[in-house]
């Protein structure tokens, strides 16, 4: 009946929640994409739009996958296909888990991080903010590999990790110029 369903799905999202992680569900409109990495890229780049993600995990997120992605500020995101039918109307088949970090960045490493990405030394104070504010993951396999099996038991499919393909538009590998970033992006919520 629909109570299991629904208490498959919330075993899970309790066990991230209880891994000290972000997780939730993708609406079907994309309104909620801003969440997936915390507003960062809303933030930072002048008109930054998320769409597009949806599309792009429709083709590549099929039943049974748990797609890994680390993004050019080495920030980690897991897309977990979610079965229909323990989706409610407005919800996409998949639930974003993230962002996290293998390690502690050091200011050093933040700073080189910021260069590459064409952010200027300004902001470095509220980016670190922002670093510390994310979750540290130390044993990413350990976590990868309870997820998967917790998935496959509670979802009845076999689960399977892949990396996310590049070119993706919600974490575009092409650079963005600094005259793009926004004066005051106000990171440090």
């Amino acid at each position: 009946g629909k109570y299991m369903e629904l208490n498959s799905l919330d075993i899970l999202l309790k066990t991230l929640d209880g891994a000290n992680v972000d997780s939730h569900i993708l609406k079907k409109d994309g309104s909620d994409l801003k969440y997936a990495d915390h507003e960062l890229r809303g933030r930072l780049f002048k008109d930054y739009t998320y769409n597009g993600i949806l599309e792009f995990l429709k083709k590549v997120g099929t039943p049974g996958t748990l797609l890994l992605k680390t993004d050019q500020f080495q920030f980690s995101y897991l897309f977990l296909y979610i079965p229909v039918e323990y989706l409610a109307d407005d919800e996409s088949s998949f639930l974003v888990i993230g962002p996290f970090t293998k390690e502690r960045k050091t200011g050093d490493e933040i700073y080189q991080i910021m260069l590459e990405n064409g952010v200027p030394a300004r902001l470095f104070n509220e980016i670190s903010v922002f670093y510390d504010s994310i979750p540290v993951m130390k044993d990413t396999d350990s976590f990868y590999n309870i997820i998967l099996r917790l998935c496959t038991g509670l979802f009845g499919m076999e689960y399977h990790m892949e990396h996310f393909p590049t070119g993706d538009p919600l974490f575009p590998e092409d650079h963005h110029t600094p005259g793009q970033i926004q004066f005051d992006p106000q990171l440090a919520r």
